[in-house]
């Protein structure tokens, strides 16, 4: 189970749901899942923030209503998305202004791959040191000479275990493939959706370096978060060309900021969250207390605020009003 401080525990839609009955069967870093009948449950994206694993005992101010507003945008702006598990609907027994941060989906209880999908169009975060070491990158050689978040010749499937407690772990892409029997037409479809996603959010001054994407191979579906800033790596394009040139990391239009802070953080065991074991009691209590700056949370959440203007040309509640069918 995922460890949550007590302080960010209950989301305002989740303690309103839990008073109505709703029964809660999974609580995640940021999502709370609610079982409504036997094909359907109710996702609640709260304003919880995490970073190495850890859930922060912070909220980012309206982070859940961005998040679920670009699922539902990427799901139905991508005119081949992939089958995924959203129904478009809404439940009328619910208060409108908290139906903006839920969306319901379909039960896919047992069904998911048990690994994180993660697609590279550019080659950085956790496999850049592996590819620096020998070349060899999910078990796919890459050319020499790459320097960090350069474009890669081609989208890159880079997946890993997906673990409950503790950090997922990347393996090789055959790992994958012989687990899953339908995995290789599973991933060209996802690399087919992340091109023609890419291509769009290009045509907006934005780039997708990265993403993780969820779902399951045996029905071809694709479930979870989609394309949120909380499961890929955006950057404006400006900002990414002169960080090439600098050779500097780019300005990430996500909770990097975040991640930095965590990693200057002083702790009993050194400098950095990142060092420390989200499975080991005495490193969640010392990170359960820890106070995020006021400045890091209004910087992060302008950033969700200028990724989701930028890609829909949309206020929050214009979009909301327009498409999800919410009266402001």
């Amino acid at each position: 189970m995922t460890h949550i401080p007590k302080d960010v525990e209950l989301a305002p839609s989740t303690y309103y749901l839990l008073d109505k009955n709703y029964k809660l069967i999974h609580q995640g870093k940021v999502r709370d899942t609610f079982e409504l009948d036997k094909e359907r449950l109710l996702v609640v994206a709260s304003n919880r923030i995490s970073i190495f694993d850890f859930v922060l005992n912070a909220v980012v101010p309206y982070k859940g209503e961005y998040l679920t507003a670009l699922t539902h945008f990427w799901l139905n702006t991508i005119p081949t998305a992939p089958p995924n598990h959203l129904t478009n609907e809404k439940s009328d027994d619910l208060d409108e202004i908290l139906a903006r941060d839920y969306l319901i989906v379909k039960n896919m209880k047992g069904q998911l791959d048990p690994y994180e999908l993660i697609f590279r169009i550019c080659l950085g975060g956790s496999v850049y040191k592996k590819y620096i070491e020998s070349r060899v990158v999910a078990g796919i050689t890459l050319p020499d000479g790459l320097h960090k978040w350069a474009e890669l010749p081609s989208i890159l499937f880079t997946p890993s275990t997906k673990a409950e407690v503790g950090h997922d772990i990347n393996i090789v892409q055959e790992e994958y493939y012989n687990a899953m029997p339908r995995g290789r037409e599973f991933v060209v479809m996802l690399r087919e959706f992340l091109q023609k996603a890419s291509d769009y959010a290009l045509s907006k001054g934005i780039m997708i370096l990265d993403t993780k994407f969820e779902g399951s191979s045996s029905s071809m579906m694709l479930a979870d978060e989609i394309l949120t800033p909380d499961s890929s790596r955006y950057v404006k394009i400006e900002d990414y060309k002169a960080a090439i040139e600098n050779v500097s990391e780019p300005a990430f239009m996500d909770k990097q900021i975040v991640r930095e802070w965590g990693l200057k953080v002083k702790t009993p065991w050194g400098t950095g969250i990142n060092n420390l074991d989200p499975s080991n009691p005495d490193h969640l209590s010392f990170v359960d207390q820890l106070e995020v700056p006021t400045e890091v949370i209004g910087q992060v959440a302008q950033k969700y605020q200028d990724l989701f203007q930028s890609l829909t040309g949309l206020g929050l509640s214009e979009y909301q009003e327009k498409f999800m069918g919410l009266k402001n």
